[in-house]
C-alpha cells in the first residue's frame, strides 16, 4: 500500500490543522461559555469564558458531572434537557440559573445542540451559555423602580384625595340651600369644577402608572353610546363654558349599543373635548359627533383652533407632550390626556386618528368596532325607578378625617337618615355593636385598627353578617378594590365620593326590621 505524502497531501494536512487551530482559538476567545458533555452529563471541554463565568478552572471541571454548576432545585430541569437531546432536538436561548463556584447564582441564556458521531448517532451535547446576570440585575432594578413609583403615586393619590372629600361634602351641604345669591352660586360652581379637575388629574396620574406596567384593564358591558357621549359632555361642560366656547353635539338619532367600558369610553371623549377646549382660543367652536358606519362606531371631536404643525403631528400621542401654541392657557395640565385616550381606544380594539392644518383647526376621529351583541333600537332604555330614601335607614360613618366624617354626617342627616359617627376603629366597632346600622361607610387607612381589619371583625359577628359595608377611601387601585372585597366589603367608593352616586346606592337599601 502506498501513502501519498506529496506536496498536495501535506498542504491539505496543514490546512486541516490550521482550521482546527482556528476553531480552537474561536472557542477560547468567545465571551460565552462553551462546554461539551457526554449524554451521561460528564464535562468534556471547558473554555476560558466558562472558567470566568463559573469560577472553576478547566482542570477542576473536566471529568466532573455537569451537576457541578446546577443548583439542586434545578436538577430536574437538566434531566428534561437531556431527554430532548436524546431526541436530537436543539434548545435555543433557554434562560435559566446556574451556580458559581462560590455558591452565588449565575443567570444564563443557554443554547444546546446535540453532538453526533460519524454515524449520525447523538453521543453528547454542546452548550453555549451567555451570562445575562447584568441584564437580569438591571431588569430587577427597573421593576423595583416601577414598583416604588406605583406605590408613591398610590400614596400621593390617597393623600391628595383625603382633603378633597370634606371639600366636596361641604359644597354639597351649601348646595342644599336653594336660596343662593348669584355670587354664591358662581363661587360654588367654580369650587365644584376645580375639585372635579383635581380629581381627574389624580386619576390620570394613576392611569399613567397602569399604562407603564400594562395593568390598565377594561370592565366591558353593553353600553348605550348616547349615554357615554352625554357623560363625556357633562364632564367637559365646565371646561368648555369657562373658555366661552360654542359647543355643538350631534348624537345618533337611533339608540346605538356597543360593548365597552362605559367609564373609559366617556373618559376618552372628555379627554378629547378638554384638549380641544384647552388649545382653542376663547370664544371658539367645538363639535362632537357620534354615528354608526357599517360595523363601526365613529366618534369625531373637531375644533376651529390654531391647528397643529406638521412637525408636531407625529408626536401628538406621546406621553407628556404639549403642543406649543404661544397662548398662556395651553401650559396647564400634565400632557397625558391624549396618550390615555389612544391607549383606551386601542384596548377597545379601535383606532384614533388626527387631522390638522395650521390655522384651520384639528379633528380627532375614533373608530370602535361593534360586536354582534350590540344592537340599535328606536328608543332609550327606561331608567330604573329610584326608591325613596328611608328615614329608618341607619348609617354609621367611620373616618379619622374629622372634617370628612362631620360633613358627610351633615349631608346624610339632611336626607333623613339616622346617622352615627366614629373617628377610629375601636370606637367604630363599639358603635356598630350597639347601633346595629344597616350601612357602614368605612375609611380604610385609619389608626389603631384599619378599615380592612375592622370589616373582618364585624363580619365575624352574627349582628354584622348582613350589614352593607362601603369602603370610602383614597386608595383606588384595582389591587385596593380586591383587598377590600376580600375583607368583606360590598362596595368600594374612591374619595372624593360623589354624593349623588352614594345617595342612589343608599336608596336601594331596605332597612332591616328591628
Amino acid at each position: 500500500m502506498e501513502t501519498n505524502t506529496g506536496p498536495g497531501a501535506q498542504d491539505a494536512f496543514a490546512g486541516d490543522k490550521q482550521l482546527k487551530n482556528l476553531h480552537a482559538a474561536i472557542v477560547e476567545s468567545s465571551e460565552d461559555a462553551i462546554i461539551s458533555k457526554t449524554l451521561d452529563g460528564v464535562i468534556r471541554t471547558w473554555n476560558k469564558s466558562a472558567e470566568r463565568i463559573f469560577g472553576y478552572s478547566a482542570d477542576e471541571a473536566i471529568g466532573q458531572h455537569i451537576a457541578l454548576i446546577i443548583p439542586p432545585e434545578r436538577i430536574e430541569e437538566e434531566l428534561l434537557i437531556m431527554q430532548r437531546l436524546n431526541k436530537a432536538e436543539h434548545i435555543e436561548h433557554f434562560e435559566t440559573v446556574r451556580r458559581h463556584k462560590d455558591g452565588t447564582p449565575v443567570f444564563l441564556s443557554i443554547s444546546i445542540s446535540p453532538v453526533r458521531n460519524e454515524r449520525g448517532i447523538v453521543v453528547g451535547a454542546s452548550k453555549v451559555a451567555r451570562d445575562i446576570s447584568e441584564r437580569i440585575h438591571n431588569e430587577e432594578i427597573l421593576k423595583d423602580e416601577a414598583k416604588n413609583k406605583d406605590e408613591f403615586l398610590a400614596v400621593l393619590a390617597h393623600e391628595l384625595r383625603n382633603p378633597l372629600a370634606p371639600l366636596r361634602n361641604a359644597i354639597d351641604i351649601l348646595n342644599l340651600n336653594t336660596a343662593q345669591t348669584s355670587e354664591e352660586e358662581w363661587a360654588l360652581t367654580v369650587m365644584n369644577r376645580q375639585i372635579g379637575q383635581m380629581t381627574r388629574l389624580i386619576d390620570d396620574l394613576l392611569d399613567v402608572a397602569r399604562i407603564s406596567s400594562n395593568r390598565l384593564e377594561l370592565r366591558n358591558e353593553r353600553v348605550n353610546l348616547n349615554e357615554v357621549l352625554k357623560m363625556a359632555i357633562e364632564t367637559s361642560q365646565p371646561v368648555l363654558d369657562s373658555a366661552g366656547h360654542t359647543f355643538t353635539a350631534t348624537l345618533p338619532q337611533r339608540t346605538l349599543y356597543l360593548n365597552g367600558d362605559r367609564i373609559r369610553l366617556a373618559q376618552i371623549i372628555s379627554n378629547l373635548l378638554n384638549n380641544a377646549a384647552k388649545y382653542t382660543p376663547g370664544g371658539g367652536h367645538i363639535w362632537l359627533e357620534g354615528e354608526r358606519r357599517k360595523n363601526q362606531v365613529i366618534i369625531t371631536v373637531r375644533d376651529d383652533g390654531p391647528g397643529i404643525s406638521p412637525e408636531m403631528l407625529p408626536q401628538i400621542f406621546t406621553m407628556f407632550m404639549q403642543v406649543p401654541t404661544g397662548t398662556e392657557n395651553t401650559k396647564s395640565g400634565l400632557g397625558i390626556g391624549l396618550t390615555l385616550a389612544k391607549t383606551l381606544v386601542e384596548l377597545h380594539d379601535g383606532t384614533i386618528a388626527v387631522e390638522s392644518e395650521e390655522g384651520k383647526g384639528t379633528t380627532f376621529t375614533i373608530q370602535i368596532p361593534i360586536r354582534d351583541s350590540a344592537e340599535e333600537t328606536e328608543g332609550d332604555t327606561p331608567e330604573i325607578e329610584k326608591k325613596s330614601l328611608s328615614p329608618d335607614l341607619r348609617v354609621l360613618i367611620v373616618d379619622d378625617n374629622k372634617d370628612a366624617t362631620d360633613s358627610l354626617k351633615m349631608l346624610l342627616g339632611a336626607q333623613g337618615c339616622a346617622v352615627k359617627i366614629g373617628y377610629d376603629g375601636f370606637e367604630a366597632y363599639r358603635q356598630a355593636e350597639s347601633f346595629k346600622p344597616d350601612v357602614i361607610l368605612l375609611d380604610l387607612g385609619m389608626p389603631k385598627i384599619n378599615g380592612l381589619e375592622l370589616a373582618q371583625m364585624i363580619r365575624r359577628q352574627s349582628w354584622g353578617e348582613h350589614i352593607i359595608l362601603i369602603a370610602t377611601t383614597g386608595w383606588g387601585q384595582e389591587s385596593d378594590k380586591r383587598r377590600s372585597q376580600g375583607a368583606g366589603f360590598d362596595y368600594h367608593f374612591v374619595k372624593p365620593v360623589n354624593f349623588g352616586s352614594l345617595k342612589e346606592l343608599l336608596m336601594t337599601i331596605i332597612p332591616r326590621s328591628r
